[in-house]
């Protein structure tokens, strides 16, 4: 086991940290990532949202949103839409009929077993900061943001009823210490430089007083984790668009490029976000995973929140403090892996939004993106053993929260592969819940 050769396919911030875990537990292993573009971290990762916080993920596949979806369904422009093309399209009628059906099922445990790789993240994500203080230091990146945790900000009842009842979970069963206030007093008081006065119906606010972490730029995250994955051995292919496999009795002994090359290994590890679900079909099952657009923008501002923030409009926003800008993530648009383009309306509801919260004059963008989350039926990810081969494993699926669960995801599909005990119970995660 020493010396096998692993084989990742992706190079986000998913495959970029499953490389970086593998070798830190085990030298010898030879790992190679490959990835289709030039460049690692280049379609999620390259600007998703970066929050990065243990008790503020919840799942979406809530009777809350549930409800919404239905409500807004004929509005292209409310928080949850559905492109036109998927009308038609029998794969994402099945999908999302699995999506409904899991949003009455065990809500709590969802919450608590997102909480639990997240606090594992948050975790790791201390040792590695120190580590590249001294261990790395010539590839040291301030890749974190400079906030000290994140602050909730709920505009109606429901959502902080909603936050009473996962502080009572957290606090109580893992020592966290969330506090929930109603007082908008002292809600300013905590974050003075957010405008709250001229928010509507601002019910109260939540602060985890135990993170000290909540945002950072998951594409410099992934080329740093790279940068020492190489360092210590392992090694990238770029423009290596997997096309196919080569099979022997179970076990794949061959990954096939585009282009008639063949690369063999030992061990697979699927790590391709929204692309899994291709991936999957070739090796023979689909990962229940569809890829649901968001969209991003980055600006400037004069202001310095001492927190990163989040908040529950009609249209819920996230506000990450990158260090010298901010990046305002928003909305779920069911769509195509292909489905990139921009929605000016949308992106201008975050700059308006982003401009009353900062209490700014003026906001000019830097720039507007839109990217896939992999979002699986009960919205956690799949972590584990593929399916009926015996040398194939997946790391997929983490939907939103692809920054705030990365590292642990990867220390625990490398626990698996490795034959270590996990420190986190891999049931919950594994592709055999879905009934194969």
């Amino acid at each position: 086991m020493n010396d096998e050769k692993i084989i990742i396919i992706g190079g986000g911030i998913i495959g970029c940290s499953t490389a970086w875990m593998l070798k830190s537990l085990n030298p010898n292993l030879k790992v190679l990532i490959l990835e289709k573009n030039n460049q690692i971290a280049h379609e999620h990762s390259f600007q998703s949202e970066g929050i990065f916080s243990a008790a503020m993920n919840t799942p979406w596949n809530g009777y809350k949103l549930l409800r919404q979806a239905i409500d807004d369904f004929d509005n292209p422009d409310s928080l949850i839409s559905i492109n036109p093309i998927l009308f038609i399209t029998i794969d994402f009628w099945i999908w999302a009929l699995r999506f409904a059906y899991n949003s009455f099922f065990q809500f709590d445990k969802k919450i608590e077993n997102i909480y639990k790789l997240a606090r594992r993240t948050n975790d790791l994500h201390k040792r590695l900061y120190n580590d590249s203080r001294w261990k790395y230091n010539h590839l040291h990146e301030n890749y974190l943001g400079k906030d000290a945790g994140t602050i909730e900000i709920f505009l109606s009842d429901i959502d902080f009823n909603g936050a009473k009842r996962r502080l009572e979970v957290l606090n109580k069963k893992y020592g966290e210490r969330l506090c929930l206030y109603s007082n908008l007093s002292r809600c300013k008081d905590i974050e003075h430089h957010l405008n709250i006065d001229s928010i509507i119906n601002v019910k109260g606010c939540m602060k985890n007083n135990s993170e000290h972490y909540s945002a950072y730029n998951t594409q410099k995250l992934a080329e740093y984790l790279m940068r020492i994955a190489i360092e210590e051995g392992a090694r990238i292919e770029y423009k290596a668009e997997v096309e196919g496999f080569r099979f022997e009795n179970n076990k794949v002994v061959a990954v096939k490029i585009k282009g008639g090359e063949e690369i063999t290994g030992d061990k697979i590890i699927i790590c391709c976000g929204a692309h899994s679900r291709k991936i999957g079909r070739l090796l023979g099952w689909t990962p229940p995973i569809w890829p649901v657009k968001g969209y991003s923008l980055n600006i400037e501002a004069p202001s310095r929140l001492k927190y990163s923030a989040a908040f529950t409009f009609d249209k819920p926003i996230n506000i990450g403090s990158m260090g010298s800008y901010y990046r305002v993530s928003s909305f779920i648009e069911f769509s195509t892996i292909r489905d990139k383009d921009v929605n000016p309306e949308k992106c201008l509801y975050m700059l308006k939004n982003a401009q009353i919260i900062l209490n700014l004059k003026k906001c000019d963008a830097l720039g507007y993106w839109a990217f896939q989350r992999a979002v699986t039926v009960d919205d956690l990810p799949i972590i584990g053993k593929f399916p009926k081969l015996e040398n194939v494993y997946i790391n997929a699926g983490h939907g939103a929260r692809s920054s705030s669960l990365c590292l642990a995801s990867s220390e625990l599909i490398s626990h698996i592969i490795l034959g270590q005990t996990p420190l986190i119970n891999p049931h919950h995660y594994s592709p055999n819940r879905f009934w194969i």
